[in-house]
């Protein structure tokens, strides 16, 4: 993972979700579930082609109407269908108090 400098890290400040069905089972050893404990978040749905701009919206709203950010983590939820890519259905999570 790379921080906005686009330097490696170790820790990231964010992560991408996979949304899958819940008696979905990993193959995978190098695959990690988490358990996301969520929080309150300013939401909005977008696609890959407009996933840059979408983040530069909602980091517009937010500065323009003084909104605070929270400490928990920002969020792009990507809804696979078995696995399958996606180029709709993905979820920007912006962190609110």
């Amino acid at each position: 993972m790379y921080d906005h400098r686009f330097a490696k890290v170790k820790d990231f400040w964010f992560e991408i979700m996979i949304a899958l069905d819940s008696d979905f089972a990993f193959q995978d050893d190098l695959i990690q579930e988490k358990i996301f404990k969520g929080g309150k978040y300013l939401t909005y749905d977008t696609s890959l082609s407009q996933l840059v701009s979408s983040w530069m919206k909602v980091n517009q709203y937010v500065s323009a109407n003084k909104i605070a950010s929270g400490n928990h983590q920002w969020v792009e939820v990507w809804k696979l269908n078995n696995w399958r890519f996606t180029e709709k259905g993905i979820m920007i999570m912006y962190p609110l108090v």
